[in-house]
């Protein structure tokens, strides 16, 4: 067997898969944020932005609710600077959706530790690969009272494991020609 050769493949591979970079589930992409209540009837909205740095939209300043979103990479954030009494229809609450099919799939979404409203629990959420629904329908806020979700993506391979997997089929493809054209 050449073992330089095998080392030219193999250094190839490293270096093809070593150099690939993940990309963020959620940072700088576009999603479309709606308040409704009951469902499917928009009340604010819809409000299309890019998630980024700082609060993404912020119900206060219209008078409507005293509530801001954030979004992260991989958490959402309502934030409620005042009194707010949500009315008592089925669904309450704030849609996000990703409405240009850019985002990988979400697989699910959890109250984090720092949510201290009483009353929200998992029942309260729905999601599905490309939407995310808060309801915070009956429930009662004050400025000191947040809401944070942890939203998890599907998983993408790693750089290692794609140079593996290249590292491995350079070699298998160089074995099978060295054999075939063997004298």
């Amino acid at each position: 067997m050449n073992w330089r050769a095998f080392t030219i493949f193999t250094s190839i591979g490293l270096l093809w898969g070593g150099s690939a970079t993940q990309a963020g589930f959620l940072i700088g992409k576009p999603l479309r944020m709606t308040y409704e209540a009951p469902l499917d009837t928009v009340l604010v909205g819809p409000v299309d932005f890019v998630v980024g740095p700082g609060v993404e939209y912020d119900f206060t300043p219209s008078n409507f609710a005293n509530l801001a979103l954030d979004v992260s990479d991989t958490s959402i954030l309502l934030d409620f600077t005042g009194l707010f009494f949500p009315a008592g229809v089925p669904f309450n609450g704030i849609r996000l959706v990703d409405f240009t099919g850019t985002i990988r799939p979400i697989i699910g979404v959890e109250i984090d530790a720092a949510t201290n409203v009483a009353g929200f629990d998992a029942a309260r959420l729905f999601f599905s690969e490309n939407e995310i629904r808060i309801n915070i329908q009956g429930l009662g806020f004050t400025s000191a009272d947040r809401i944070v979700l942890n939203v998890v993506p599907a998983a993408v391979p790693e750089p290692s494991s794609l140079a593996l997997l290249g590292t491995a089929l350079s070699a298998m493809a160089f074995v099978g020609l060295r054999r075939k054209f063997k004298v």
